[in-house]
Parts: structure tokens; C-alpha cells; sequence
């Protein structure tokens, strides 16, 4: 840093100027000059601005400030040295936050700003721009499973860049946690796990990381299939159920009145009740004098009156006893 940001960073953080005049300095001196100890003066060193105060490295005099007007691409590839790399993708976000376009976000031709940033986190180990990407701007997984011109995925750069095994591992966990498929292959049609040399005990170490992310990742897509198949023959037997349908509350609507269906589960066929046995016909005494004559009889039935009442007629003791059998009982008149 130039003598002359070190005399004016406290006055930067004491000054509360507004946003627009910060856009006119930053955009039209500061960016062009390419004064990038300057930027991160005025965006994360802390400050004032608009009555807040921000703590270093959550905020600056410029926080709220326009930088829609900033390319993004020679600014990336002049902050790739090691002297900026402290600090250098935390600026990257926080101009992306205040309006620089993602499509300048480069260090190569050909790669996606996604590649940009898994390369420069295994580089400096801080993973955060990685992670805004994929929160804000790369939500789908087509766009984040997206190559690069020469055809390689997030997880070939991995397997491809060296650098400390726990940058990788860091990189590796976003990867995993934001759904990339680690089993994609490029135009050889190689894995990435294929593509990492065994030339020392650290590249070892990848080896062996990437091969367990992409078994993880094969088990849960088989979960998945099955998952899905499962509720696909659920739905086709949901939908071979004939839905019945029941007249649900009314609702006046003016002079009429409209009428709710709802569909509800099938009902149970009734089963068929047994029928009861017919209880054996006993012979009623009371029933000689008491019923009427039975229809298929051609002659009517015996009248007891004729026997007993009138004049007295002499009758053989055979003819009173077929009468008697006749009126269904065998007992004899006492007077007989």
C-alpha cells in the first residue's frame, strides 16, 4: 500500500460523504486507476456512511455505492498474485453486491465465473465467493453442473489445480453441499477422479476424496430412482381406484345455490347378511276355532255349531270320531 492510502485511512473511515459521490470517485479514480489498495480501503476497512458505522471487514465508507460501471475481468486477473490474496475475492463479492456484472468475473478465456472461483478457493482456501455464486446468481443444477470450453467441470478443476489438500477438501464440501455432480465426465470421457496423479502422499489424499464423494453421490441418485418409482406405481394405483364423490356443503351465490364435491375414499361393498332359518310350525289348538279357511280347500271347513247345536241328531260314534279327527283333536265329548 502506497504512503498515501496509509496517512488517509483514518480519514476514510471518519468521513460520511454520500453514496453518489463515492460512485463518481471509486468508478472514475479508483477502479481506473486500478488503485485496488484503495477499494478495499473504502469497502472493508470499516467506516461511516449514512449514520452507521461498520467494523473492518463487514463494511466501509463506500458501503451503498454504484459499481455497476467496474469490469470485473482485468480487476480478477491483476488481484490473482499472492499478495492480495487475503483480501482480494471479499472485494470480488462486495462488487458483485453493489452492482458489478458476474459476466466479467474471468481469469482464463473460456472459463465460467463458477470455475473462476473454485480456482482462485484453492488458491487462497476462503471459499465465500464460491458460495455467493451459487446462492444468488447459479441456482439450478444445469448451471452449476456447467462446462467450460474445454469441457471440464467444477470437479475436474479440482482434481486438475494442486494446492493444499485442505483448500480442496473445503472446495470439495461446497461442491457436495450445492449439488455438483462429481461423476460428469469430459470430452475424453474421463471422471475427475481418473484424472488426479499419484505422485505424492497429497494428491494421494485428493485421490481418495474424490473417489468417496462420487460413491456418495452414485448411492444418492439410486435412492433417488427408487424414490421416484415408487411414487410413480403409487400415483398409477391412486389413479386405478375409481374416486367416489359426495355433495358437500352448499354456498349461496345470489338466487342460486352451488353445490361441493369432494372426492372421498372408495366405501366397503356390503357383505351379504345370512338369511334366518325358518323355526319349525308347532300345532296351535286355538287355531281350529280361530282361523279362516284355507283357500285351497274346496269344501269349507267343519263348523262345530252343526255338531252340537240344533236338533239332536243320532250320530254313530265312527262318524262323531272322524269329525273330532277332522277338527284336530282326539278327545271325546263327556256326554259321549
Amino acid at each position: 500500500m502506497s504512503d498515501k492510502w496509509k496517512k488517509s485511512q483514518f480519514l476514510f473511515r471518519l468521513l460520511d460523504v454520500s453514496t453518489s459521490v463515492w460512485t463518481e470517485v471509486i468508478v472514475q479514480r479508483l477502479a481506473k486507476n486500478k488503485e485496488y489498495q484503495g477499494l478495499h480501503l473504502v469497502f472493508l476497512r470499516g467506516g461511516t456512511q449514512s449514520g452507521k458505522m461498520f467494523e473492518i471487514g463487514q463494511g466501509g465508507a463506500a458501503k451503498g455505492c454504484d459499481t455497476s460501471g467496474i469490469d470485473l475481468r482485468p480487476l480478477v486477473r491483476d488481484l490473482s498474485g499472492r499478495e492480495y490474496d487475503s483480501w482480494s475475492m471479499q472485494l470480488v463479492v462486495e462488487l458483485l453486491k453493489h452492482g458489478s456484472k458476474v459476466v466479467g468475473l474471468s481469469q482464463k478465456e473460456g472459463d465460467t465465473p463458477l470455475h473462476c472461483a473454485v480456482e482462485n478457493a484453492l488458491r487462497t482456501g476462503w471459499v465465500g465467493l464460491l458460495e455467493y455464486l451459487f446462492i444468488h446468481l447459479y441456482k439450478t443444477s444445469e448451471r452449476r453442473n456447467l462446462p467450460d470450453r474445454f469441457g471440464d467441470s467444477l470437479f475436474h478443476l479440482v482434481a486438475k489445480k494442486s494446492g493444499p489438500a485442505a483448500h480442496a477438501k473445503s472446495v470439495v464440501d461446497v461442491l457436495r453441499k450445492y449439488g455438483v455432480d462429481p461423476t460428469r465426465k469430459d470430452r475424453r470421457g474421463c471422471r475427475p477422479v481418473e484424472l488426479v496423479p499419484l505422485t505424492n502422499q497429497q494428491m494421494a489424499e485428493k485421490r481418495g476424496l474424490l473417489s468417496d464423494v462420487a460413491l456418495a453421490w452414485e448411492q444418492h441418485v439410486k435412492v433417488q430412482q427408487k424414490q421416484q418409482q415408487q411414487q410413480q406405481q403409487f400415483q398409477q394405483q391412486a389413479r386405478n381406484i375409481p374416486s367416489q364423490r359426495f355433495p358437500g356443503p352448499h354456498f349461496a351465490s345470489g338466487n342460486q345455490t352451488q353445490a361441493r364435491y369432494f372426492p372421498t375414499r372408495p366405501q366397503a361393498r356390503p357383505q351379504p347378511q345370512p338369511q334366518p332359518q325358518p323355526r319349525a310350525q308347532f300345532f296351535d289348538p286355538s287355531r281350529i276355532f280361530s282361523a279362516s279357511p284355507r283357500p285351497s280347500d274346496s269344501t269349507p271347513f267343519f263348523d262345530h255349531s252343526k255338531l252340537f247345536g240344533g236338533p239332536q241328531v243320532s250320530l254313530s260314534f265312527f262318524s262323531i270320531a272322524r269329525k273330532m279327527v277332522h277338527m284336530g283333536t282326539n278327545k271325546l265329548p263327556q256326554e259321549y
